[in-house]
This record gives structure tokens, sequence and C-alpha cells, in this order.
């Protein structure tokens, strides 16, 4: 019993540090490549997206393009107040397709559009 101890001792650290290692890789993907205001009037942000693992060719990389749609949109519908439809008023510049992801880059575009960013995003 007393060597039994050590040896699941051993064990749950290992399983501990293999669980670190693998919340550090997938905090390296992160959704958002990068934002800025081009002018007062447009915004532009760059996100990734996955694809479903379950699909394959062309169905893959279409799901990893919505995916990205969706990220940007939400993730700039945070960045502004209530009055900017970031669907709305957003369109699709670019994507850009990579082996596991695709990046997007959308704009979003309202008169006076940097007087309703978020003072806690700046």
């Amino acid at each position: 019993m007393k060597k039994l101890i050590p040896v699941i001792l051993i064990f749950s650290l290992a399983s501990w540090f293999f669980d670190s290692d693998k919340k550090q890789d997938t905090a390296k993907d992160t959704v958002i490549e990068k934002k800025w205001f081009k002018n007062n009037n447009t915004f532009v942000i760059i996100c990734r997206g996955w694809p479903n693992e379950s699909l394959s060719g062309k169905a893959r990389v279409d799901s990893a393009k919505e995916a990205a749609l969706m990220n940007a949109q939400f993730c700039a519908k945070d960045l502004f107040d209530k009055t900017v439809d970031v669907v709305r008023n957003g369109t699709i510049v670019k994507y850009t397709i990579y082996d596991d992801y695709v990046t997007i880059e959308y704009s979003i575009q309202q008169n006076g559009l940097r007087k309703h960013y978020k003072e806690s995003d700046k």
C-alpha cells in the first residue's frame, strides 16, 4: 500500500501537466487576429473560423468560412453600442483559406461609427 501512493501521485501529476499543455495550445488559437478603424466611419476586423471536423473538401472550407463570419459579427457586436447593426452595415472584404482555419476581413461602415465604439475596449 505504501508503494502504491507514490505511483498514484506520479500519475496524478503527469495527467495534470498534460491537461495544462492542452489548455495552452487552445489559448494560442485566438479568434480576433486584428482590429482597427480605417477612418471615423469604417471599422475593420480580421477573425478566424475553424471547420466542422466531420466535414471534408469544399464543405469543410465553407463551414470554416461561416464560422469566421459569425465570429467577426459576434466579436464586432460586442465592441459597439446597440445603435450599430454590424450585420446590416458589415461587408465581407475577403477570405483567406489556410490548412486548419479560414480568416475573414470584415468591414463595418456607418456614419460616425467611431463615436459608438465602447470606451472599455479602446
